[in-house]
């Protein structure tokens, strides 16, 4: 069994943090964080999932000293109100919530530090508002393609690489075995007309899945944590499913970014991703990279896809601490 120390990298816990709840209609009450320097290098750090929320360690990753650090928790996720809600909730209200939140915190320009579904989500913002992005700084790339999200989901992707893990997943008893070739179809109907204890579980048997491929090996304490708070798995997986067949699926957002990605040539850019990123392959910032040559690329050996992952976590604060230079 692999084991995961704390990184030694780590600032240390902010002592003081403005909080609050920003409304930006629809019913959506966006919860955020500011913490560091008042007249620091303002960074707004994007969570992934959809839906995965912030757990506040994020403010760790950044100098308290020469950043001004902002964390949100997206539409229905984390502390954000209502939990868990795919009403009103698209990539597009997302990208307009980080606007409503920059023009809130009164920011004529910042970073942004995107991972997984979040650097899917920064580059989305600053194609849309590049006059504002000052830099980014990109993890574990995706796309938001309906190739990428299926990659997780269905048996033809990532399946073989922790196979018990994903059985326990899509041979769950409330799947039909008929319904064995479309989990995504399945599992979004259970979110959408399920029972709540049937919800609960199919939240807790995905997020274990996706849990399990978020390292190099699994991590079995993480996966642990899962099962005796199966509740906590619920935004994450309702939400990827919802953003799945609702977005995903339906637009080509990887062809929006591609297409437009004359607007970032011009924008310092900083690449990170595992060299054993199971959730989003490694080709995905290979093929980024092709599109923008001068962005830095640093696959990171042996690394895995999250950012509890000490290589990936240490990475991520090294680039950062670089662009004090």
């Amino acid at each position: 069994m692999m084991t995961y120390s704390v990184s030694k990298l780590l600032y240390p816990k902010p002592t003081h943090i403005d909080c609050g709840h920003l409304d930006v209609g629809d019913h959506h009450h966006l919860y955020y964080e500011v913490s560091g320097a008042e007249n620091g290098y303002p960074v707004i750090y994007l969570h992934g999932g959809p839906g995965a929320g912030c757990s506040g360690q994020e403010h760790r990753f950044f100098d308290p000293d020469y950043f001004k650090i902002i964390l949100f928790d997206q539409r229905g996720a984390g502390r954000s109100l209502p939990y868990a809600s795919t009403d009103h909730n698209s990539p597009e209200s997302l990208v307009e919530d980080i606007e409503a939140l920059r023009q809130y915190l009164k920011l004529p320009s910042f970073a942004l530090a995107g991972g997984s579904w979040g650097s899917c989500l920064a580059m989305l913002y600053t194609l849309k508002y590049p006059q504002y992005v000052r830099r980014l700084v990109l993890r574990g790339i995706f796309f938001g393609d309906g190739r990428g999200a299926k990659h997780i989901i269905e048996e033809n992707g990532a399946a073989s690489v922790q196979p018990e893990y994903f059985e326990q997943y899509a041979y769950a008893a409330f799947i039909p075995e008929n319904a064995r070739h479309n989990l995504t179809q399945m599992y979004y109907d259970i979110f959408q007309y399920g029972d709540e204890d049937t919800q609960i579980e199919a939240a807790m048997r995905f997020d274990i899945w996706d849990t399990s491929i978020a390292y190099a090996a699994p991590n079995r304490k993480a996966i642990q944590s899962i099962k005796r708070n199966p509740r906590k798995s619920l935004a994450l997986t309702k939400l990827f499913f919802h953003f799945t067949v609702n977005f995903f699926l339906k637009h080509d957002y990887k062809a929006d970014i591609l297409q437009k990605i004359n607007l970032l040539q011009n924008l310092p850019i900083d690449i990170i991703h595992g060299e054993c990123d199971w959730i989003c392959p490694v080709d995905n910032a290979y093929e980024l990279k092709r599109y923008c040559p001068h962005a830095d690329l640093n696959i990171v050996l042996g690394a895995g896809h999250t950012m509890a992952d000490p290589l990936i976590r240490d990475t991520f604060i090294k680039t950062l601490n670089g662009w004090r230079a």
